[in-house]
């Protein structure tokens, strides 16, 4: 429903989890910085598009990811 710390929570997981599958592929050695990345900002998009509804959500989700550049 309208639990805007649960999507916070879901983005940092689905952000974790992106760096450990780079870790465990050899892709990286440290926490990935994906906030350059053609896919980042594709998914980035369709977070904030689903989050449309939510406007509560959506503001609370798009200040997290800003805060954190």
């Amino acid at each position: 429903a309208n639990d805007d710390g649960l999507a916070l929570k879901a983005l940092d997981r689905i952000e974790r989890q992106i760096t450990l599958q780079a870790k465990l592929l050899g892709e990286i050695d440290r926490p990935a910085n994906l906030a350059g990345s053609e896919e980042w900002a594709a998914l980035r998009a369709k977070i904030v598009e689903a989050l449309a509804p939510f406007p509560a959500a959506r503001a609370a989700v798009l200040e997290a990811l800003d805060d954190a550049g």
